[in-house]
């Protein structure tokens, strides 16, 4: 399995590289990224909300949420390490870190969003990848709420 995720983290790489700080870069359709994060707004709406981003990419859902006067604590966890790298410069009140996919999130959140997460199939097997993103949303419904 870690051999897909290498492969995964080389496309983002690749990608970034070629494109820079682009939503391109994230290999997510075009214009459909603000449709995805508004989805977040109304369990923030009024409140200083955790917001845990799994996945985060470049950071966009925090870009968006700052954008719309939202205060939030967020953390934005990533495989690729510039893509880590980016946010922290961009957005020093937040939290990013680079992580292991094959380890478990820790933490509570109110939020808990990952979209985009599972677009690319880990193995050529479809058995090994469904089974890994169904464990894996478990573990991160778990993270979210009381």
């Amino acid at each position: 399995m870690a051999d897909g995720f290498d492969r995964i983290k080389a496309m983002y790489e690749t990608s970034y590289r070629e494109h820079g700080d682009s939503p391109v870069s994230l290999l997510t359709p075009k214009g459909r990224q603000k449709q995805r994060f508004r989805v977040v707004e109304p369990f923030v709406k009024g409140r200083k909300a955790s917001v845990l981003d799994y996945g985060c990419g470049l950071g966009y859902l925090y870009a968006y949420l700052l954008h719309e006067g939202h205060d939030v604590r967020f953390t934005g966890l990533d495989i690729v390490p510039s893509f880590v790298e980016a946010c922290r410069a961009k957005f020093p009140a937040a939290s990013f870190e680079v992580i292991d996919p094959q380890k478990p999130v820790s933490g509570r959140h109110d939020i808990v969003f990952a979209s985009g997460v599972f677009n690319i199939r880990l193995d050529r097997d479809d058995r090994t990848s469904k089974d890994y993103a169904f464990a894996k949303i478990e573990e991160l419904f778990a993270a979210a709420g009381e």
